[in-house]
């Protein structure tokens, strides 16, 4: 910020009288003096050179009449008669006279006084009174005698040209030094104007360069103070004793007074009371230091009286004459503090839920042990896996999945005990550390507390309202055993709750270890039989219920494990699903499945109408699907309307958008789509107006209660009507009796599935009808 007061620039701006007195007087006054000498000097010489030459004019006139003279005393000494004597006198008392006045007049030399003195001598004593000749001068003047005054004229006449002569040569040499001079003066006078020029010249150039620089100081003045004033950042010098002496004009710095009135105060006054001792002790490790620096975090006191958090930047510059002091830059920080501590909280909290994520109950899990044998007790951990949250989460929405894991965590939090943690593991895992625990059946009472309390309806925005519930995996804490360990064994522990299909807590045991050693085993196999092809197809019929007749078949993937023998589906779907080689074992189902019903049909034309083929969530979302089912349908000579491709509730409420464009490009094909396991659960009837369905199958669930339920034939009746209305065949799975298979007639159900009709055999071994 500029110092310089308004005034100075305009000062500075005006290279006028008092511009040129800043010109160095000694400079002026030489060059006048020089310059006046110079043209007096011309001056003398001139006028010398004329007075010679007067002179020497007068002397050649006193010589002239010398010459006169001589002239007359020859007239003298032939005059014969007074009249002519008289003449002669007269004419020579005349020459007497100019001579004696020329001589008068001519200033007093050398040369004039001894022509002076000679002419005295020429004139006798009659003629002294007229021609003014003091008597004085010459004591021996007589009158004119030739013999005497002839020689005395000569002499006159010769010292008169000389002297002349003489006068002469001084005037020319006057005259020279005349000229010299001139030439002199106006060489020296020209210096001196030039030298004048040239000072003006730079007292303008220093006057303009001022003016220039002051408006340039001007300017980036009061630019320093828009940039400044516009900065985030705010920059204040503190004197030696720590008060602000300067700050700049930030119009958003929150501070309690205005900027304009900071000045004079103390920069720890700014402080909040609780920084304020150590902004002193920051200020005094920066005295101590000449050009250090320092950097720290405070807070300062807003108008409100809140309290905004800064860094500040401090630099001692006192022994800077331009600066002479402290220079602080503030930053308020108040954004970067809110954004560091919600990174901090996203690090260590789960984002949907609000509970803690894996990393924290990590850590907390690892001091929880740790403190075992200095607090007594020990710590068990609880992995909470919700059921059926993927339905309802692709059912609903994912909003409604979001908002399902929400009600859970904030069940599990009311059932936690005081220092329990609960976390979101991932997806629909969750996990609950059990502190203080006394022994194990202590940690096995609690966790099924906490299961049993996490249970219950919860109501779903828009409406809808979902029975929650879940298994439960445990374990325990040991102290030479990693957090992660641990997490692993409950994890064990929950995969064998989901196994056994129990609704408790499952403890974890060293059993369970072999067992999952297995369950990586198999995957190997599983892995190496799908490369291999190690799998067959069975074939189980869909029959008219009325009829009897075998309509189509499903095909039913069986694995020829080469130690356990023949697999069924549920041995290894839900391996497969979880580890993607439902992928390629699907595809590889659904190619030997076309290949064997086309040379069914090749042989028996008649003998059904179609193959039914199930398809995976993961299959469906293979971008690819529509490509590998023309493929397969091409490699057997298969006709498409031969082909239904059964989805499970779960994959076709998933994406909707995407799904629903997918089944299209299927059924353009002629091929059919049919929706497995409805009325699971998680369906509702909307679902039949937006997907493109050829057939429903009914779930094995309500096949079991429609016999002696009412309201499981009432929804089943509800169901076929529904189907009929959008030209859909319902089918209905796991009729395995006769009063099942009457009852599902008089629903109005026209085809049926289970073991009532047959169980799932290689189709030459069917017998269809």
């Amino acid at each position: 910020m500029s110092t310089a007061s308004p005034e100075e620039p305009e000062a500075a701006a005006q290279p006028g009288p008092s511009a040129l007195r800043r010109i160095p007087l000694g400079a002026i006054v030489i060059s006048g003096v020089v310059l006046v000498a110079s043209w007096a000097v011309v001056a003398f010489s001139i006028s010398s050179t004329q007075r010679s030459r007067d002179q020497a004019r007068q002397l050649e006139l006193v010589a002239a009449n010398a010459s006169a003279l001589n002239d007359l005393a020859s007239v003298f000494d032939a005059a014969t008669n007074i009249v002519v004597l008289e003449r002669g006198v007269s004419a020579s008392i005349t020459q007497y006279g100019v001579i004696a006045r020329t001589l008068r007049n001519l200033p007093p030399t050398d040369d004039v006084d001894d022509l002076r003195a000679r002419v005295v001598g020429l004139i006798g004593p009659g003629l002294r009174l007229q021609t003014e000749v003091n008597e004085r001068d010459v004591p021996g003047a007589i009158g004119i005698d030739r013999t005497i005054i002839a020689p005395r004229i000569d002499g006159l006449e010769r010292a008169a040209r000389g002297a002349a002569a003489r006068q002469l040569a001084r005037a020319e040499r006057a005259e020279t030094i005349a000229w010299v001079a001139s030439g002199i003066a106006l060489l020296v006078g020209s210096a001196g104007l030039a030298l004048v020029a040239l000072l003006i010249t730079r007292t303008r150039e220093r006057a303009v360069f001022a003016r220039t620089r002051a408006e340039l100081e001007e300017r980036g003045a009061s630019r320093l103070d828009a940039l400044v004033g516009r900065a985030t950042d705010a920059v204040t010098v503190l004197d030696g004793d720590g008060r602000v002496t300067w700050i700049s004009r930030t119009p958003s710095f929150p501070l309690a007074d205005a900027p304009e009135a900071i000045p004079g105060k103390y920069f720890t006054d700014l402080l909040h009371p609780a920084d304020r001792r150590r902004g002193a002790a920051v200020f005094t490790e920066l005295l101590a230091t000449p050009g250090g620096t320092a950097t720290t975090h405070l807070r300062l006191e807003t108008a409100g009286g809140d309290q905004r958090p800064v860094e500040v930047h401090g630099e001692n510059r006192l022994d800077d004459p331009a600066i002479d002091g402290v220079i602080l830059t503030v930053r308020d920080v108040s954004e970067r503090t809110l954004l560091e501590d919600q990174l901090e909280r996203l690090a260590s909290r789960d984002p949907i839920t609000g509970v803690a994520n894996r990393a924290q109950l990590e850590a907390h899990l690892g001091n929880a042990v740790t403190r075992r044998d200095s607090r007594g007790g020990f710590a068990g951990l609880l992995l909470v896996d919700l059921d059926d949250f993927r339905a309802v989460s692709d059912t609903l929405g994912h909003d409604a999945g979001d908002e399902l894991l929400r009600h859970a965590a904030r069940r599990l939090e009311r059932a936690a005990g005081e220092g329990d943690l609960v976390a979101r593991l991932d997806g629909d895992t969750f996990g609950v550390l059990l502190d203080h625990l006394r022994s194990v059946g202590d940690g096995q009472a609690r966790a099924a507390s906490i299961l049993s309390a996490l249970r219950g309806r919860a109501a779903i925005t828009g409406g809808h309202s979902v029975d929650l519930d879940a298994h439960g995996g445990l374990a325990f804490g040991a102290i030479d055993l990693p957090a992660r360990e641990i997490i692993r064994h409950a994890d064990i522990a929950l995969l064998e709750a989901r196994a056994r299909k129990v609704p408790h807590v499952v403890s974890f045991t060293d059993q369970m270890l072999g067992r999952v050693t297995e369950r990586v085993a198999l995957t190997g196999d599983l892995r190496r039989a799908t490369e291999r092809e190690e799998f067959d197809v069975d074939y189980q019929p869909i029959v008219d219920i009325a009829t009897g007749r075998t309509v189509g078949v499903e095909a039913l993937a069986r694995w020829a494990h080469p130690d356990r023998g023949r697999l069924a589906p549920g041995a290894f779907v839900d391996l497969a699903e979880q580890t993607g080689l439902i992928r390629p074992l699907g595809e590889l189902v659904l190619r030997k499945s076309c290949r064997d019903i086309a040379e069914l049909l090749e042989e028996s034309p008649d003998a059904l109408d179609y193959v039914s083929v199930n398809v995976s969530p993961r299959q469906l979302e293979d971008p690819d699907l529509t490509e590998v089912v023309l493929s397969a349908l091409g490699d057997a000579g298969l006709a498409p309307e031969h082909l239904m491709l059964e989805l499970t509730e779960r994959s076709i409420a998933s994406d909707p958008t995407r799904l629903i464009r997918r089944l299209t490009e299927l059924r353009e094909l002629g091929v059919k789509i049919a929706l497995d396991d409805f009325g699971a659960g998680y369906s509702f009837l909307s679902f039949l107006e937006q997907y493109p369905l050829d057939a429903l199958k009914i779930d094995r669930s309500l096949s079991r209660t429609m016999a002696h339920r009412q309201d499981a034939a009432l929804l089943l009746q509800g169901i076929v009507q529904m189907g009929t209305v959008n030209g859909m065949s319902v089918i209905v799975e796991g009729i395995e009796t006769l009063d099942q298979r009457q009852r599902a007639e008089e629903l109005g159900i026209p085809l049926g599935q289970g073991y009532l009709f047959s169980r799932p055999k290689t189709l030459s071994a069917l017998e269809l009808a």
